[in-house]
């Protein structure tokens, strides 16, 4: 804009709020080129949509205004949600990648914009901006949270859906158990969580199925290791690990 007078400082203004020059904006004052008027010019380094609204000069009280339209880049997901288990009260990251590092993203819990009071536990959620990639991080993640997750761009979208699980604990430990060379012996053992994995161990090392062992899921969070022939070396401590929690 251009002002009568010279030597005016100008007070420069976005949606009301005084803006300062910086690493987006360059404030200049210059002169026309007859000296006769004071030129005054606010420059917006790689405008973005965020940026898009009035801006306004004022002089002396004196005010001038202009309204700055960003057509938005389209912005879409190199990489997508994928949807996960986790386990109560640990620390949960939903992530995604975008194409362009500055655009905005809007995340959604159950098809509603998670904003400053939504959900219940918003005081769990952070949004993290780093490069391209977005993450939503959940603190303490409480059972509340399961849900389905969005994550939107401007011309883009992807979703994942969360579970969350308690701490599991074992319902039925194992028991100790006798039997003869070349028998068959079984183990068995019940976890809370019945969607959880299990380690078994025979004198702390680490065993899978072969044509000598069975290893069996079942339903209700049951887990069985069936030795079909068992051997001498197999005597000490059987042990059964929920993968990443408790152990029996």
């Amino acid at each position: 804009c251009t002002f009568s007078k010279a030597e005016q400082k100008a007070k420069w203004c976005f949606k009301g709020d005084e803006i300062f020059k910086g690493k987006q904006y360059k404030i200049e004052v210059l002169e026309d080129e007859e000296n006769e008027f004071t030129i005054h010019q606010l420059t917006i380094s790689k405008p973005m949509h965020k940026n898009m609204g009035k801006y306004t000069c004022t002089i002396n009280e004196i005010q001038t205004g202009s309204y700055l339209d960003v057509e938005a880049t389209p912005c879409y997901f190199t990489r997508q949600l994928k949807s996960f288990r986790e386990i109560e009260h640990r620390t949960c990251t939903i992530n995604c990648q975008v194409d362009i590092e500055e655009a905005d993203v809007t995340w959604y819990y159950e098809e509603i914009e998670i904003i400053k009071g939504y959900p219940d536990w918003f005081d769990h959620i952070k949004m993290v901006d780093d490069g391209r990639e977005r993450s939503l991080v959940i603190n303490d993640v409480p059972r509340e949270a399961a849900g389905k997750f969005e994550c939107k761009t401007n011309s883009d979208e992807t979703e994942m859906k969360l579970r969350v699980v308690p701490v599991n604990e074992f319902l039925k430990p194992l028991e100790d158990q006798t039997c003869q060379e070349k028998e068959q012996v079984m183990f068995e053992c019940q976890m809370g969580d019945d969607e959880a994995d299990a380690e078994w161990r025979i004198a702390g090392n680490v065993v899978t199925e072969d044509d000598r062992i069975q290893i069996k899921k079942l339903e209700k969070g049951i887990h069985k290791l069936i030795i079909l022939r068992a051997r001498i070396s197999d005597t000490g401590d059987i042990s059964c690990t929920c993968v990443g929690q408790n152990e029996t």
